[in-house]
């Protein structure tokens, strides 16, 4: 378990060969502690042809990105940049290759930062 410190951050990377196999969902993820969400697919594998990138605020509040996932039978380097903001909110950057696909700082739609106790939660690591 850990905790994104303020002014901290974690970065997560590995290499992954994942199918996209229609019906397969492989996944690398953080999830809280206690309780659901938050929770950070940093990468996530549907089985569509594609991979994710997604971060859930609440089961309402989620941000995501899907990407074309080339050459699935080829290794891909994935990393997640975690970064406090500002004591209370935390940014992710999703790299696939070493090319940024996605940035996601949990704001609402209106532009207001939705508070989400990060700084504060512990999470698991789970790889699926």
């Amino acid at each position: 378990t850990f905790s994104v410190a303020a002014s901290g951050g974690f970065d997560f990377s590995g290499e992954f060969q994942a199918t996209t196999t229609k019906g397969t969902w492989p996944a690398f993820w953080l999830t809280a502690v206690n309780g659901w969400p938050p929770e950070i697919d940093m990468a996530e594998w549907k089985g569509a042809g594609k991979i994710s990138f997604n971060t859930f605020n609440t089961s309402s509040v989620v941000a995501a990105k899907d990407v074309a996932y080339a050459s699935p039978g080829a290794f891909h380097a994935i990393r997640s940049e975690l970064r406090d903001l500002n004591g209370k909110d935390v940014q992710t950057k999703f790299y696939m290759d070493g090319v940024l696909m996605a940035t996601q700082d949990y704001q609402l739609a209106d532009g207001g930062v939705v508070w989400i106790a990060w700084a504060d939660d512990e999470y698991h690591i789970f790889s699926s």
